[in-house]
């Protein structure tokens, strides 16, 4: 529906800003691009609705300063894996996307997506939820370099699911 948030299996997360008979239009959060997806595709992927959900969300958007092997791309997941789990975070809702880029330089890298969740069990729990939340991007920024991996936090967003963002 119009002004609901949604999130596509690419990791697009966005608002939606008008539904068409051909294409929906999709504000993206973070960046505040429009983007226009054709009604056929969206009917083909599953689609996860974020509003009105009862749940906390980090969205951190990484650039590392090389192109990554799939074993390094393994250790990064499982050094964000280990640091949301200490802070409650179930693995089931922690999500990494990796994605080999060329940079402006025209170099090879890779930046990655980490998406996790919390879930807000009550009005009165948000402000522990939320400091928690912000722990685990720092651990996970800190085990990156703590493991002498070279890289940069080129986006971070923050989704209370019953405020606009």
């Amino acid at each position: 529906m119009v002004s609901d948030y949604i999130g596509l299996p690419d990791g697009t997360f966005g608002k939606v800003e008008s539904i068409g008979l051909r294409s929906t239009k999709i504000r993206i959060s973070g960046k505040g691009t429009l983007m226009v997806v054709p009604n056929n595709y969206l009917t083909q992927i599953n689609i996860e609705n974020f509003t009105g959900a009862s749940k906390l969300i980090n969205i951190i958007k990484v650039s590392f300063f090389q192109n990554l092997s799939d074993s390094q791309k393994s250790l990064v997941s499982q050094l964000i894996l280990e640091s949301s789990l200490k802070n409650e975070v179930d693995s089931r809702n922690l999500h990494v996307d990796f994605a080999d880029i060329v940079n402006d330089s025209n170099e090879k890298t890779t930046q990655a997506q980490i998406k996790y969740f919390m879930p807000l069990e009550d009005k009165d729990s948000g402000d522990f939820r939320i400091q928690i939340i912000k722990i685990i991007g720092e651990n996970i920024r800190q085990q990156l370099l703590e493991n002498g991996i070279n890289h940069e936090i080129i986006d971070s967003i923050f989704v209370n699911s019953e405020i606009s963002i």
